[in-house]
């Protein structure tokens, strides 16, 4: 299949590309390397596949049309047999408050009846697909996210 994959550089980007290409599917690329995370970070996420001959990277922003025609070109005659949009503003604040460089205007609604006041995530779909799960207990996950985060950032 010939797959445009979208946010193809983060990490759960980078993990479906992984497998995509270890199925033997052919992959259009697509990340604007947001700033938020290293330019590095994102490289190494995808070093395995820069030379692949079924991988094709577009370093480009999906908010901007002219990715539009960049892709028309990339795919030619070709059509794409499925999309997967992973692409996404990098950090849950920047997300909130400048997703698509314009300020968000935030109204707060009283809860509705139907909402959830917690959630948990759900992998079970990600390991049967793409046989991902963490390998790591959860609660040692919170310890090394505080740890990483102590480090980053001066309290």
């Amino acid at each position: 299949m010939k797959i445009l994959l979208t946010g193809c550089t983060g990490f759960i980007g980078s993990h479906t590309l992984d497998r995509l290409i270890a199925n033997g599917h052919q992959i259009i690329g697509v990340d604007n390397f947001d700033s938020f995370y290293d330019r590095s970070l994102k490289t190494a996420n995808i070093a395995a596949h820069a030379n692949h001959p079924d991988f094709e990277l577009l370093e480009a922003d999906l908010t901007n049309s002219d990715t539009y025609q960049k892709l028309n070109f990339l795919v030619g005659d070709e059509p794409i047999d499925a999309i997967i949009r992973l692409a996404a503003k990098a950090g849950v604040r920047p997300s909130i408050e400048n997703p698509v460089g314009k300020k968000a205007i935030i109204d707060r609604q009283p809860e509705q009846s139907g909402d959830v006041p917690k959630t948990w995530a759900d992998v079970s779909k990600a390991k049967k697909l793409l046989s991902y799960g963490p390998d790591i207990s959860f609660k040692d996950g919170v310890q090394q996210f505080i740890k990483w985060r102590d480090q980053k950032i001066n309290f």
